[in-house]
């Protein structure tokens, strides 16, 4: 008998799957740390997989990096939805310790902000997903939650842990919090400004609602200047994964990340500014308007179609030579086109269109070595993931203020110094500002700079082409490139702003040609698709979904915060 109990009394521990985590022994901040560096993408999966592979080329930031169609990547998507989980499980373990032990911290409110942050994405490019139950740490599948709901959730979130957080509270060591170093003060700001950018996207849908938690998340107290950005710093210290993506794709794998025409166009003219000088012993063509294509399947909205131009812009938004570069990676100094025309493809600064198809694309007149590709100031591994920048508030307050609500501020002055600090962040030569910001000088479509005057053009779908949310939103779009394109892409969905040139060759079965022709909001990705395993692994619910958008999951079907339904 003696031994017998000898041999039992450690029969607990001796039984204890050590695969699972005991809740005793969880440090929560072990949990809430690494959701801090990867959760806001800092994590180069991540990047590639849905900001890089698709919303980027679907806000036509860039163009035809591999085959866009206007369809999901269903591998890429996966891959995103199945680490968001993950990060969300995570979290879901810190917070189920820290109440466990009825511990007053701020890491219990970083963490919920946190969860607001990768849920506001989610939510943003598919629709219903599962909300209150995803992750939940019981093991069942999780029941998808509609929209609307998940909204009025989220923002509630922002609204409580931002006033919980305390600088009397303890806090994760700051080395751990690769995001705000344990800042209490601007984890706050973070949180009131991340409640400002989900009620301006729901400012079309539901304005009661926006207007309350805007000017809540105002009052309380914004990101307020540069000091208060988030970012988070890469290197490879940090391990794999830890390095800027778009650094690793065109400068690491060696393909070229061409900008899009749509962008070229939104860029050329805007401000007045004269395109930078040659290089020495460099000489440029200059507004060369382009010889014929042949065979091209460019689209018909597109001012700049079916020519190939040479050289570069007289006048450019000096963002954008900055952006991308007119040197790119061009081997040649000439090249044969299809109609055996010869043409000069050295120190060219054009775009290519997006949705070439393969056979196109492997065309002379389409070769990604010969258009603007990303400049060299992406060429850093180093340079830090951008999660929240002063000038992204400055313009949600400017589109506020442009509604009459109370943004503590008007709509010229939040958007004039919006374009300030985009600039001056994007390190843009100072003494130009001031002459882009008062410039009446066009781009393509007749959008100016100046926020009080108006061109009185009309863009191709029909809305006027220089209005002052016209002149907000695209302001918004290329001050805060590249890694906003998820803002890019919730904007766009909601004002139709800027332009964007439908795809030359998009998917039929989900895009019609009376929408491409006309440019109407069927004309272009309304969401990202579930990953094909949800139709499998969590069918019932999955079709759950299906029925709160309406019967459909494509690509086609509007998400809740569109008003273009």
């Amino acid at each position: 008998m003696a031994v017998l109990v000898g041999c039992t009394s450690d029969f607990e521990e001796i039984n204890t799957d050590v695969t699972q985590t005991r809740q005793e022994n969880v440090v929560p901040n072990f949990f809430v740390a690494p959701v801090i560096s990867r959760g806001p993408m800092g994590d180069l999966s991540n990047v590639f997989n849905i900001q890089f592979i698709q919303l980027d080329m679907w806000v036509q930031y860039f163009a035809n990096y591999g085959r866009i169609d206007g369809t999901s990547n269903n591998g890429g998507t996966t891959t995103w939805w199945n680490k968001s989980v993950g990060d969300i499980e995570n979290l879901n373990r810190a917070l189920a310790t820290i109440r466990s032990t009825g511990e007053v911290t701020n890491d219990e409110h970083i963490a919920r902000i946190m969860k607001v942050y990768i849920f506001q994405r989610l939510v943003g490019v598919h629709g219903p997903i599962p909300y209150f139950e995803m992750a939940d740490l019981t093991g069942n599948n999780p029941n998808y939650d509609d929209e609307d709901v998940i909204y009025q959730d989220m923002l509630k979130e922002l609204e409580e842990a931002a006033a919980a957080l305390s600088n009397d509270n303890p806090t994760m060591p700051p080395e751990q919090d690769r995001l705000f170093r344990s800042d209490i003060e601007k984890w706050k700001k973070f949180a009131q400004s991340l409640r400002l950018k989900i009620a301006m996207r729901l400012s079309e849908v539901d304005p009661e609602l926006a207007r309350s938690h805007a000017e809540a998340a105002v009052a309380a107290g914004v990101i307020e200047s540069v000091e208060d950005n988030g970012l988070i710093d890469l290197g490879p210290e940090f391990g794999w994964g830890s390095q800027n993506g778009y650094a690793t794709y065109q400068f690491g794998w060696g393909a070229p990340i061409n900008m899009s025409r749509s962008f070229e166009n939104t860029l050329i003219g805007l401000g007045g500014i004269d395109f930078p000088e040659a290089p020495d012993g460099e000489t440029y063509i200059i507004d060369d308007p382009g010889v014929p294509i042949v065979g091209s399947i460019e689209s018909s909205l597109d001012p700049n179609r079916s020519r190939f131009r040479q050289g570069v812009p007289s006048k450019v938004d000096p963002r954008g030579p900055l952006y991308f570069d007119n040197l790119g990676f061009s081997v040649e100094d000439s090249a044969t086109l299809s109609n055996d025309q010869r043409v000069n493809v050295d120190n060219q600064w054009t775009g290519n269109p997006a949705g070439i198809n393969p056979v196109d694309l492997g065309k002379e007149e389409y070769n990604t070595f010969y258009y603007a590709s990303l400049g060299d100031n992406y060429a850093n591994s180093e340079r830090d993931y951008e999660v929240a920048k002063y000038h992204e508030v400055l313009f949600l307050r400017a589109e506020m203020a442009l509604k009459g609500w109370n943004a503590q501020g008007d709509a010229k002055s939040f958007y004039e110094e919006g374009i300030r600090q985009s600039m001056l962040w994007h390190e843009v030569d100072p003494s130009l500002i001031d002459t882009y910001i008062s410039s009446t000088d066009q781009n393509v479509y007749g959008l100016t700079v100046n926020f009080d005057f108006d061109s009185g053009e009309t863009l191709p779908n029909g809305l006027p082409a220089d209005s002052k949310l016209a002149k907000i939103i695209t302001q918004k779009y290329i001050g805060c490139f590249p890694d906003f394109s998820w803002e890019a892409f919730a904007d766009f969905r909601k004002t139709q702003y800027p332009f964007l040139i439908p795809f030359a060759d998009p998917n039929p079965a989900v895009y019609n040609q009376g929408d491409l022709d006309a440019a109407n909001p069927n004309a272009y990705p309304r969401r990202i698709r579930y990953p094909n395993a949800e139709a499998v692994n969590n069918a019932e619910r999955y079709e759950q979904a299906v029925e709160f958008l309406g019967g459909s999951e494509l690509e086609n079907v509007p998400l809740y915060y569109d008003p273009n339904k």
